[in-house]
């Protein structure tokens, strides 16, 4: 018998299998569309943040535009304390240095509060 090879996809599929959450040649889990979701609601509320604050750290005041490692949203009651990764008073941009610096001194008596 003659065998067929495995045709190779076309780029527009390669694209929709990307967007389904397929990953090539890889262990990981498929990402679920609730958490997809999520995610997509995560990075609106960091650009709204970023307006907001004008694109300065909330912590030191620094200049964010621009700078490596980039900006990220912290979320000051963390997720595993109840804290809401959605929710506008929970969340602020920081700065790499800064938001390192508040996820590593976490105080146990806060109960899951970076501050």
């Amino acid at each position: 018998m003659k065998r067929t090879g495995i045709k190779p996809l076309s780029d527009k599929r390669r694209k929709e299998r990307l967007l389904e959450g397929f990953i090539p040649n890889s262990t990981l889990k498929r990402i679920s569309n609730k958490r997809r979701k999520q995610m997509v609601e995560e990075k609106i509320l960091a650009r709204m943040l970023w307006i907001k604050q004008k694109g300065f750290c909330n912590r030191c005041k620094g200049v964010l535009f621009g700078t490596w490692p980039p900006p990220s949203k912290h979320e000051i009651i963390r997720r595993n304390a109840g804290g809401d990764p959605l929710s506008e008073e929970n969340c602020e941009i920081l700065c790499s240095a800064c938001h390192q610096d508040v996820t590593l001194n976490v105080d146990i008596k806060d109960k899951g509060v970076h501050r």
